[in-house]
């Protein structure tokens, strides 16, 4: 793979992205995040220089505290817990 840009780029798509992540992130749903930051993933994963951008990558993440994801991820954690507990009492009582 070519640190080269394809053909009518200025540079590489990856470096465009990291560049605009602060603004991408802001337009996206606290669950969009996650996914995006995987498939950012892949493409980090694929360039030959991928340790100067896993720190461009997580640069964001590693200065912003956001506690509203956190909550959310507690709140669906919980909410996982109690389909299980459900799940294991409703198994439960089909058996007997």
């Amino acid at each position: 793979m070519s640190n080269l840009p394809p053909v009518g780029e200025v540079r590489p798509y990856i470096l465009e992205i990291l560049r605009r992540l602060p603004e991408i992130i802001r337009l996206l749903e606290p669950q969009q995040v996650q996914v995006f930051y995987e498939a950012v993933g892949y493409m980090v994963a694929a360039s030959p220089s991928r340790e100067a951008l896993i720190e461009q990558l997580m640069q964001l993440p590693n200065t912003r505290v956001r506690p509203a994801p956190l909550s959310s991820f507690s709140r669906v954690l919980a909410l996982a817990h109690e389909y299980l507990v459900m799940s294991s009492c409703l198994f439960a009582t089909r058996e007997m």
